[in-house]
């Protein structure tokens, strides 16, 4: 403990010393660092951003400018409109005509013309009529005689000097034709008739049908038991008290139907079978 007390007195003594020391003329002093001038790049973005605003502008603009007004290229298609160029129509030849072949079909034969004379008419020769003078007319000369006058024969019709001579095919004579033989018959095939003899007759009536066996009568419907404690008559909708619980017309008791309500009884049905229930 005295050698740590020890040192702790001569590092308090020594800090004392330093302290009593005047500063020395030629202690450097710190100096304050000059502030710089704002970098560039402080000024850059907002000059890069209006430089995208002007150029977006620009574009806007020409973009404007084209839709509103055609382009150079479209004023001049405008001002010189392409030429259509259709090419010569050349007419096509007719096809060639081929004469026909010697097998080809032959026209029919066409018969001459006919060459119809008709006869001269026969004109009769005039009758000359001679009038009998009257006693009381005048003689008149003789100016009722008939004139002769020649008829000339009627002109002989033209006979035609281009008619087409037509020689006559030569006839088509058909080929022989084989005759048909008749289809062999063969012979007829004899069938044995075997004759059944008839039955021999009876006069016996046939046997009468047995009857019909009686059928069982049905067995009778049982009820359960059922006990009729009260009615709730109503015109509308009656009710009525059965084994202690409510039932309306049309409601089931297990299998049994609720037909109809009365004033003193009710009708209940099972499997077809109705039965009365009256008040006791």
């Amino acid at each position: 403990m005295s050698l740590i007390n020890d040192a702790l007195k001569r590092a308090s003594q020594a800090e004392k010393a330093r302290a009593a020391r005047p500063p020395l003329a030629g202690t450097l002093q710190t100096v304050a660092a000059p502030r710089h001038a704002a970098p560039l790049t402080s000024l850059l973005a907002p000059l890069l951003l209006l430089g995208l605003l002007a150029g977006a502008g620009v574009f806007f603009w020409l973009w404007y400018r084209d839709h509103q007004t055609p382009g150079p290229m479209a004023r001049h298609n405008l001002a010189n409109p392409p030429k259509v160029v259709t090419p010569p129509i050349t007419p096509h030849p007719p096809p060639p005509i081929t004469p026909p072949a010697s097998n080809a079909i032959k026209p029919p034969p066409v018969a001459p013309p006919i060459q119809i004379t008709t006869p001269a008419p026969v004109v009769p020769p005039p009758v000359r009529t001679n009038p009998t003078p009257s006693a009381t007319s005048p003689a008149l000369p003789n100016s009722n005689k008939i004139a002769k006058i020649p008829v000339p024969p009627p002109p002989a019709p033209p006979t035609s000097t281009n008619a087409l001579v037509v020689t006559p095919a030569p006839p088509v004579t058909p080929p022989p034709v084989a005759p048909v033989l008749p289809p062999a018959t063969s012979p007829p095939v004899q069938v044995a008739v075997l004759a059944v003899p008839p039955a021999p007759a009876t006069n016996r009536a046939p046997p009468a049908a047995p009857p019909p066996p009686a059928l069982p009568p049905p067995a009778p419907v049982v009820f359960p038991p059922l006990q009729l404690q009260g009615i709730f008559y109503r015109p509308s909708n009656p009710s009525t008290l059965i084994n202690g619980r409510t039932f309306f017309v049309g409601d089931y008791i297990g299998d049994v139907k609720i037909v109809t309500i009365d004033k003193s009884s009710v009708v209940v049905e099972l499997e077809g079978a109705r039965k009365t229930l009256r008040l006791q």
